[in-house]
């Protein structure tokens, strides 16, 4: 359950983090270039995708120790920590 939720909380936060990351490089390439599009080929939009997996997987090494520890507990001292 604790890794279920940390994995869940990481792709939510990979998610809003990657959609402004690319509302940021929209307006970065307006701004530069005047076409926005071209924020949108693999070679820039490749790193939204780089930091959802990033954030997703940091997330889960993050939640390993608290859902082991609670899993060795007693059910009762894991609800009270």
């Amino acid at each position: 359950m604790i890794l279920t939720e940390a994995t869940l909380m990481g792709a939510l936060g990979g998610v809003v983090g990657a959609l402004l990351l690319l509302a940021a490089g929209l307006v970065i390439f307006d701004t530069l270039t005047g076409t926005p599009l071209a924020a949108l080929d693999w070679s820039s939009a490749r790193y939204p995708v780089y930091g959802f997996g990033f954030a997703v997987v940091a997330s889960v090494l993050s939640g390993i120790y608290p859902a082991w520890k609670a899993a060795n507990d007693r059910p009762v001292d894991a609800l009270r920590s």
